[in-house]
């Protein structure tokens, strides 16, 4: 603003009337249509001035400016879109290991069940009776066991999804 001996510049961003304004000094406009001069910038960024008209050897100077303005936007647009890849990739390994581990729950309760069932099953052991509650009652308890994890795979899908909200309240030790 300074340099140039404006009353007022703006970095608008892209979107809906009225811009989003990102920077500004001085009597700044805050809308295309309120500018004295409008300077487009990559992905739809726009510089907005009030003031004089420059001349010729002022314009290339300001084009010199807009373009670094530009590259240090779109420098900052590119570490943003890195951060969310980050933070997606982060996302993704906690998932693959909360499925290996959760692979790894469901697979020990459905052993020990098919184990018992064919132990059972088997036609030529005559099992006595005290075994033959001892496989019913495991196929039980680990039948118990496998919902009690499907129940807690489901409601933290529901959180995740934002359908169950946990309610927060104090708890004596």
């Amino acid at each position: 603003r300074r340099a140039f001996h404006l009353d007022g510049v703006a970095v608008l961003a892209p979107g809906d009337e009225p811009m989003q304004v990102l920077a500004s000094a001085g009597d700044a406009p805050h809308r295309p249509s309120d500018a004295d001069d409008v300077q487009p910038l990559s992905s739809g960024f726009v510089v907005v001035t009030r003031g004089p008209a420059l001349g010729a050897d002022d314009h290339r100077v300001m084009r010199a400016f807009l373009g670094q303005l530009s590259r240090a936007l779109e420098q900052q647009r590119l570490r943003e879109i890195a951060a969310e890849a980050e933070a997606l990739a982060r996302a993704d390994e906690l998932r693959t290991a909360m499925l290996r581990a959760v692979s790894h729950d469901l697979r020990s309760p459905l052993a020990s069940i098919k184990a018992s069932v064919s132990s059972m099953r088997q036609p030529d052991v005559d099992w006595p009776a005290e075994a033959r509650d001892d496989f019913l009652a495991s196929i039980e308890d680990e039948t118990d066991r496998l919902t009690s994890i499907v129940t807690n795979l489901l409601d933290l899908s529901r959180l995740e999804a934002g359908v169950l909200r946990p309610v927060l309240r104090s708890t004596s030790m």
